[in-house]
């Protein structure tokens, strides 16, 4: 029986890390960009809110949990604008959104 060395098996790890980590800040700048984009929509401004499904299938790391981080990160930039952001979820995914019909600004913030 061969036993695999722990230094390729070391640098399979890493690289399957750094693969991981770049594929979960994609998907927060595809998701940051499909909600500025529905933001600029003119049409959305007398609303009140805005609020954007992603599916498990064009997310699958965040949706299932694996970029947290990130989710954070683009939560918190949202808020940090003055947004009141609230996250539904649903089994094929969840939805962000984005409401600045309530008084809250970055002072609120705790």
């Amino acid at each position: 029986m061969i036993i695999p060395n722990a230094r390729f098996l070391r640098h399979s790890y890493e690289k399957n890390k750094r693969n991981l980590t770049q594929r979960s800040e994609n998907e927060k700048r595809m998701m940051a960009g499909i909600l500025v984009k529905e933001l600029r929509n003119p049409q959305t401004h007398k609303l009140g809110y805005v609020s954007c499904f992603f599916s498990k299938e064009k997310y699958p790391i965040t949706v299932n949990g694996g970029a947290q981080r990130y989710l954070n990160e683009l939560v918190h930039s949202f808020i940090s604008a003055g947004y009141d952001v609230t996250i539904d979820k649903a089994e094929d995914g969840f939805s962000i959104n984005l409401n600045w019909t309530t008084a809250c600004s970055p002072i609120d913030l705790p």
